[in-house]
């Protein structure tokens, strides 16, 4: 099971909108590991991209955490993609 989840997006509307990926998510896409620090704590971790089915189950839960991006997805041209943190 995954313990995190990172939006494929730059933070803001303009990388979105020009329906292009952050660099850091094309990174993932052919190394998919990377250690993370969380509370402090330096953790090694795979970074699959969530499939489909896993994306339209979690986009809720991203968007309740941060409502804008109900409206980020909305106007971007692109799906924006989610990229699963779990541990090694």
């Amino acid at each position: 099971m995954h313990r995190g989840v990172l939006r494929a997006s730059e933070g803001h509307i303009g990388g979105s909108a020009l329906g292009i990926d952050p660099d850091w998510y094309r990174n993932f896409l052919v190394h998919p590991e990377a250690d993370f620090t969380v509370a402090r704590e330096r953790k090694a971790s795979r970074a699959p991209v969530a499939t489909r089915e896993e994306a339209a189950d979690l986009w809720p839960q991203v968007v309740a955490a941060d409502r804008p991006y109900g409206r980020y997805q909305h106007r971007s041209p692109r799906d924006v993609s989610l990229v699963l943190l779990e541990p090694r």
